[in-house]
């Protein structure tokens, strides 16, 4: 069974996106599902409750990791007193501090948050509750697939990232999706270290912006990174199983090593 549904993978990459993506519900169901994401849900849950400030956020361990992972943000955890300091700011003044980030995660969490405006009463609705779970979930499922193949992890976030940008700057200010778009434009990973006005130029020489919000072009591009990413790295890496690369243990550190029952996939089995 497990056979079937990587038999048309042929070792690359975008064939294994294309797989994943032919089952993104059920994939992403059954991930939800498992015996650890489930505990993290109900400890989030738990420990949001109590925040009623940015300060009791960042630092409540529970409340502060999941959220930072919803948002993509790991790489911040550690970062508690400019987290603090953004949520604190709010957006009202252009002069806040998530308005001077070019990177637009910052933005969107304390969007969601809005201690600001809700002053931690948004943190006891339900409905809220899900939303953030959702992302959470969503970001999760995606870094699990890092494992198998780095490329359909970071194909996956540039699909559901990248039509929220509005600027070059937005997309270079994202370490995965610049890495996306320079090599779908053919440029050397040594172009990362160029001047970012020259970034742009080289940029929007190759695509038009208004292209990330189409999903037929966006989908073009996301097949350029791919076989860019193949012939780079040999594409002979890509081959790989859908359970190692989905429902394996996340490169974030923050959940544990998940087993995967491949009797999931039963469903799947050719008639």
């Amino acid at each position: 069974m497990i056979g079937a549904l990587v038999g048309g993978f042929s070792g690359s990459s975008i064939s294994g996106y294309r797989v994943v993506k032919s089952q993104m519900d059920m994939l992403r169901e059954s991930f939800a599902k498992q015996p650890e994401i489930q505990r993290e849900i109900a400890k989030f849950k738990e420990a949001i409750t109590s925040v009623e400030t940015p300060h009791d956020l960042v630092n409540n361990y529970q409340a502060y990791t999941f959220a930072m992972h919803a948002f993509g943000l790991e790489e911040r955890i550690f970062a508690k007193a400019f987290m603090q300091k953004a949520h604190e700011e709010g957006l009202t003044d252009k002069n806040a501090l998530a308005n001077r980030m070019l990177d637009p995660r910052v933005r969107e969490m304390v969007e969601f948050f809005d201690f600001e405006a809700k002053q931690g009463a948004n943190m006891k609705d339900p409905a809220w509750i899900d939303k953030i779970v959702d992302k959470y979930i969503t970001a999760q499922f995606e870094a699990s697939a890092e494992s198998g193949n780095p490329a359909v992890r970071q194909a996956l976030y540039a699909e559901r990232k990248a039509p929220t940008l509005n600027s070059w700057m937005e997309v270079l200010a994202d370490k995965d999706l610049s890495e996306v778009f320079r090599a779908a434009a053919g440029l050397p990973p040594e172009s990362a270290r160029m001047d970012i006005d020259k970034q742009v130029a080289l940029l929007e020489k190759r695509f038009n912006i208004e292209d990330l919000k189409d999903p037929v072009k966006l989908g073009k591009i996301i097949d350029r990174f791919l076989a860019n990413y193949d012939i780079r790295n040999g594409g002979s890496s890509m081959a790989m199983s859908i359970p190692n690369m989905l429902l394996s243990n996340s490169t974030t550190g923050y959940m544990p090593i998940i087993q995967f029952d491949p009797s999931l996939f039963l469903a799947l089995r050719p008639k």
